[in-house]
């Protein structure tokens, strides 16, 4: 297949989804390659039905925090998988991430129109999964508590909640503008998950430091300002690159999709050395006053995303022109 996107891509996508049991994952190049590829695969079937997994929009090392709007359409889709056979389109920039373990995409609670539940017990729940309190939200994973109304900013939906309690009963549930806080539209019932990658509990402040310790182990945590912030509870502008330090263990690409097909175009192999190579590139620009990172701390190294694409291959499919 040539390294121009072809408009035959999509028909062969069809038929390769029609003949299988199992829901699809597409990479391509970019996120350009990858819109098209969905505004065209929904002129076949139910758009519903064709999704897309962002790239996180900030750079190898960029010391910025990935924007609200792309963490909430990846909580999403890891929501959601497998409850429709679907076709999920990514690219090769999110095969280098590391992610935090599937459990942490899924809901943890649902709750319904007539729920028995008290204020206090939401608001106690909302604090279990590290929901932040404020007076009127205005960002993503914050709660605010209006007599019997809690509004609640949750990554799973592209508005926030509205929820009405009355007499310890769910009556009332909306979604609501952020800005202008009028109701958009009433539903039946809401899900929630943790309200971030990472959380400020006391026991993933220890894997935390604990793990930062045995990375940085020549640098003085005392005079870098993103460590300092986090140690103390805060979220800091940047600390997303060090999101694998909260987990004893982090997930692939692959292993978040482990149920899908995979499909990848076969001129990517080259594209992969060219987005290591800027990878590498970027690393000795880094740092927050730190020594020189381990690369394996933040991404996957080019040496293993191609393993793990040779072996998904092996049991899947090297390109759209393979057979499946």
């Amino acid at each position: 297949m040539n390294n121009i996107y072809d408009h035959r891509h999509a028909h062969q996508l069809i038929e390769k989804y029609h003949g299988s049991e199992n829901s699809l994952c597409v990479i391509v190049k970019n996120s350009k390659e990858a819109r098209l590829l969905k505004n065209e695969l929904c002129l076949y079937i139910d758009p519903s039905f064709i999704r897309y997994f962002p790239e996180n929009e900030i750079l190898p090392y960029d010391h910025f925090s990935i924007p609200e709007n792309i963490l909430k359409e990846r909580f999403t889709i890891l929501n959601t998988l497998n409850k429709n056979k679907d076709i999920v389109i990514s690219t090769i920039k999110n095969l280098f991430e590391l992610y935090p373990h599937i459990d942490i995409f899924k809901s943890q609670e649902s709750f319904s129109i007539n729920t028995t539940i008290s204020i206090g017990k939401l608001e106690n729940i909302l604090i279990a999964l590290n929901y932040k309190k404020t007076n009127k939200i205005e960002h993503l994973n914050e709660y605010s508590l209006r007599g019997g109304i809690i509004d609640i900013n949750t990554p799973l939906y592209q508005n926030p909640l509205r929820v009405e309690i009355f007499d310890d009963t769910i009556e009332s549930i909306r979604l609501f503008d952020i800005d202008t806080q009028l109701s958009i539209t009433k539903i039946k019932e809401f899900n929630l998950t943790k309200s971030s990658l990472y959380s400020f509990d006391k026991h993933g402040l220890k894997v935390f430091r604990d793990n930062w310790r045995e990375y940085f182990q020549d640098n003085d945590e005392r005079e870098c300002e993103i460590f300092q912030k986090i140690n103390n509870n805060e979220k800091a502008e940047g600390s997303d690159i060090y999101l694998p330090l909260f987990f004893n263990q982090t997930s692939d690409f692959f292993n978040l999709f482990k149920d899908y097909k995979f499909y990848i175009f076969s001129y990517l192999d080259k594209e992969i050395d060219i987005y290591d190579d800027y990878i590498n590139s970027n690393l000795a620009l880094a740092y927050v006053g730190l020594s020189r990172a381990k690369s394996s701390l933040f991404l996957i190294c080019n040496r293993e995303v191609q393993k793990l694409c040779n072996w998904n291959v092996a049991i899947l499919a090297a390109s759209l022109c393979a057979s499946s």
